[in-house]
Formats: structure tokens, sequence, C-alpha cells
């Protein structure tokens, strides 16, 4: 198995990273209502980063699944990139570079 760095994968993935960002920025945002029960202390703390950030608690939480979902899109491609990786045996950034042509 091929050691791949996590410094490798991160300029990897540096084109996808940036296109992520403008498919999110283009996408238009429709809202829907959603109900869902929270413990005391999580309620509060969503509300004290509400208060602190000047936002609504709808943004926050907003903004925590976007986050969530980013992470996980980003892991997704890391996994991805690191089995190209592994199959075009890309070991280095001179790897890449030749590859990338």
């Amino acid at each position: 198995m091929i050691p791949i760095n996590d410094v490798l994968i991160e300029k990897l993935l540096i084109i996808v990273k940036f296109s992520i960002r403008i498919h999110m920025e283009d996408q238009i945002m429709s809202t829907v209502t959603v109900s869902f029960s929270l413990d005391e202390e999580t309620k509060k703390a969503i509300d004290q980063m509400a208060k602190q950030s000047k936002k609504s608690r709808s943004d926050i939480l907003r903004d925590m699944a976007r986050n969530y979902q980013m992470r996980q899109d980003w892991k997704s491609l890391q996994n991805y990139a690191q089995a190209k990786a592994r199959e075009f045996n890309l070991q280095t950034e001179d790897d890449i570079e030749k590859f990338l042509g």
C-alpha cells in the first residue's frame, strides 16, 4: 500500500475544494420548517452562539448542518483521491504535476 500523506491529498483536491465553494454559493436557498427536540444544555449552547454571533438560532443550526455536510463531502473526496492516487501510483507532488500535465 502506497503511503499518501494529508498534504499531498489536500493539494490533489484543491481544485475540487474551490468547485464545491462555487457550487454552494450558486445554490438558491429555499427554506422549510423542521421541528426536533434538543436537551436544554444543547439549546442553551446554540442560543449562546446565536447571541455572540448576532445570528438567529435557525442560522446557527443551518451553518452547523452545512459545515457537517461539507466535512462529509470532503472526507468522501479525500477517500476518492487516495484511491485514485494509489491506482495511478501518485506518490509525490512531482507525480501529480506530471499526471496533470
